[in-house]
């Protein structure tokens, strides 16, 4: 799995969660990930929440 995949699959496990359904944890995934792999998770979450009309404050 590519990284850009693998950051895909984590945020959407997490938008999951935000939406409530169970997710296994996702630390596991992360071990070997740096900051930048979790900043480039969180924006392609802002990015989908913004395209439902969400907005940044």
């Amino acid at each position: 799995m590519s990284q850009q995949n693998r950051h895909s699959d984590i945020a959407a496990r997490i938008r999951a969660a935000y939406a409530g359904t169970p997710i296994a944890p996702i630390r596991s995934q992360l071990a070997d990930l740096d900051v930048d792999a979790a900043y480039a998770i969180q924006q392609e979450n802002t990015a989908h929440w913004q395209s439902e009309g969400r907005r940044v404050v």
